[in-house]
């Protein structure tokens, strides 16, 4: 029997720990990009926005290695097709390089744009429910 409550007491234990790791993905940063699309290809010649297919986000953890991508396609959702903002959610603490590429409606992908970075800092949020028995609450 005690074997039994040893490995119930482990399990509690381990769903504690895998709970307290959730938790802390919950303080995740986010980073607002916004950028303008582009208005010729690169020989000069007038690109209509109808003609844009798609972006990507790269990011990084250094302006040469942004190894993570995130595609957009074009939707006629879009409140904006000239100027595109896209917030990038649940990001880890640290800085973060980014860059955003377009692709035309017949697959041609462009370079990336400038590279900027974000310095996500993550902030807890403030503790709740204290209790002082015999303690008055004060709001």
């Amino acid at each position: 029997m005690k074997r039994n409550y040893r490995h119930l007491w482990l399990s509690i234990l381990f769903m504690g720990i895998a709970t307290l790791l959730a938790v802390k993905l919950v303080f995740a940063g986010s980073a607002i990009l916004t950028w303008n699309a582009p208005t010729t290809y690169t020989d000069g010649t007038v690109m209509p926005l109808s003609n844009v297919g798609s972006y990507t986000i790269y990011s990084g953890s250094t302006a040469t290695n942004m190894t993570n991508k995130l595609t957009l396609p074009i939707i006629a959702t879009w409140p904006s097709l000239a100027i595109m903002t896209y917030t990038v959610n649940n990001l880890g603490p640290g800085t973060l390089y980014f860059g955003v590429s377009c692709t035309d409606i017949l697959g041609s992908e462009s370079g990336k744009s400038n590279i900027m970075s974000k310095n996500i800092i993550l902030t807890p949020n403030a503790p709740s429910n204290l209790i002082i028995p015999g303690g008055v609450n004060y709001v």
